[in-house]
């Protein structure tokens, strides 16, 4: 370390090239950066599978000194940290978001052997829980720290270059970073802060970096790590205090998930008995989850990277994820992006669950990703850019006969499937496209967003009718929903003309 190489730089490497080639087979290469390496994973101290057998884990005091670290069993963790979370969908889809970290890495390996495969994503991103003191928020981000070695947090006092270092040191992982009010300072802010992660984590690689810092040069960083963090008031929120117009874009790569109130039983929103007792059993089940991810930890990731690694589940991982991404109805572009996200945690959760490195039942992680999703999606309803791709995504999907076929009065009714969101009809004498309540919502994503993009259609006068806040209208149609005939049904009514117009001009665009 600290020597002067001189000559061309070809021989100098020619030369580096002879050392490593001398060096015994009994050294090791030193690696700060957890990860992939072919047929191996470097996971801190920790090393799994053969082809990481000659790496040294660099570990420096701190978060990366915790990494690879382990504290009871694997059975002792599923037994008193992931068993408990089948009451909880916002800590069950943290568990599957922070195992699905490394499987973007993971297709692109095994991508250089089968190009056929898909890109799984575009690119990285981070969730943010937002919710009131005692929802249980922070120790998602405990529990999810405690799947790769001591469940250490990052804090918020940290500049651009040192944020990019620790991307790097949880490549292939999550970088989870403690609550929002844990941060006290007034410089650099907040807001700097925020949009620090909302841009460097999905950035995947630091600014070039040519500078000499104390005599040592600096290489330039590379990582695919995901992000996590809490706050009290969600990332909307926080962006309209701080003047920060958010595009659609950093909407999909920093992502807001709201927390239920602690009353409502916060993080633990599945809790079995009457609604009064839900705040005290969430109290109780949030202080046994914060106690037993101190005492069982560094076990899950190890068994699902070592999965991993026994089998090709590239083919298996792509589906999983397709599965989730058409289940949601996600469209073609920012809505897709966003669904994928979600989509490679469902993935991932199936994956462990059929692996019994988690003790769920089948059908509990769409359940608890798909709540997440769609929490996900009611934060961004009031979005204009959101809105209006939604909008559009209607307005496609009504030209398709599948999802709107023609319905007329006095004809037989239309049997509707899980494909068919409304119909097309003739209305006081002009066509009108009539949308399904729950047409409406599997368009918008979420309830909350239905009533968003209601709103919308009302402002754009493609609504016709309705009855007050209703919105909805009664059509002389009939349909068939799970065998049972349905007289009258009631749609919110569209003006197809003005549907199949908007976003002509670039003003209603």
């Amino acid at each position: 370390m600290g020597a002067t190489l001189t000559g061309t730089k070809a021989a100098q490497l020619k030369l580096i090239g002879k050392m490593l080639a001398q060096t015994p087979s009994t050294h090791g290469v030193l690696t700060g950066k957890p990860g992939f390496r072919s047929d191996g994973f470097v996971l801190g101290q920790r090393m799994i599978g053969d082809g990481v057998k000659n790496y040294k884990w660099d570990a420096e005091p701190g978060p990366k000194a915790a990494l690879g670290l382990s504290r009871g069993t694997l059975d002792g963790w599923k037994q008193n940290v992931a068993a408990p979370l089948v009451h909880s969908t916002y800590a069950s889809f943290g568990i599957c978001f922070g195992l699905a970290a490394c499987l973007p890495s993971y297709i692109e390996i095994k991508r250089r052997h089968n190009p056929e495969l898909p890109k799984l994503v575009s690119e990285t991103a981070s969730i943010n829980y937002s919710g009131d003191s005692g929802s249980g928020k922070t120790s998602i981000g405990e529990a999810v720290a405690g799947l790769y070695g001591e469940p250490v947090l990052h804090d918020w006092d940290f500049s651009k270059p040192s944020f990019e270092e620790s991307a790097a040191a949880r490549n292939n992982l999550v970088l989870v970073i403690d609550d929002t009010e844990t941060y006290l300072e007034e410089s650099p802010s907040l807001k700097v802060q925020l949009r620090t992660v909302n841009e460097k984590i999905p950035a995947g690689r630091s600014k070039a970096r040519s500078q000499v810092v104390a005599g040592q040069s600096y290489a330039n960083l590379t990582w695919c790590t995901f992000g996590m963090s809490s706050s009290p008031k969600s990332i909307g929120e926080l962006a309209e205090e701080f003047k920060w117009k958010r595009t659609k874009g950093e909407l999909v790569r920093y992502i807001d998930i709201s927390v239920p109130k602690p009353e409502e039983g916060g993080i633990f929103d599945e809790v079995p008995g009457p609604a009064h007792t839900h705040s005290v059993a969430s109290s109780k089940l949030v202080g046994k989850l914060k106690a037993n991810v101190a005492s069982y930890y560094g076990t899950a990731m190890p068994a699902f990277i070592t999965m991993l690694l026994q089998e090709d589940m590239s083919a298996e991982v792509v589906k999983l994820t397709e599965k989730f991404v058409g289940k949601v109805h996600a469209k073609k572009g920012w809505d897709e992006r966003l669904a994928r996200k979600f989509g490679i945690a469902y993935a991932a959760g199936k994956l462990a669950v059929k692996a019994d490195i988690l003790p769920w039942p089948e059908d509990w992680v769409f359940k608890a990703v798909v709540r997440c999703y769609r929490r996900a999606l009611a934060g961004m309803a009031k979005h204009a850019d959101v809105l209006n791709s939604k909008l559009h995504a209607l307005k496609i999907a009504s030209t398709d006969s599948a999802q709107f076929p023609a319905a007329k009065s006095g004809a037989k009714p239309i049997v509707c499937t899980s494909q068919t969101l409304g119909v097309s009809a003739i209305y006081k004498g002009q066509p009108v496209i009539a949308v399904r309540e729950e047409g409406l919502k599997v368009i918008a994503g979420s309830s909350a967003a239905a009533k968003e993009l209601a709103k919308l259609l009302g402002t754009q006068r493609i609504l016709v009718g309705g009855q007050g806040h209703v919105r909805t209208t009664q059509l002389p149609v009939a349909i068939k929903v799970a065998g049972i005939k349905v007289l009258k049904p009631r749609f919110y009514v569209l003006d197809a003309v003005k549907l199949a117009a908007y976003g002509a001009d670039s003003k209603a665009a």
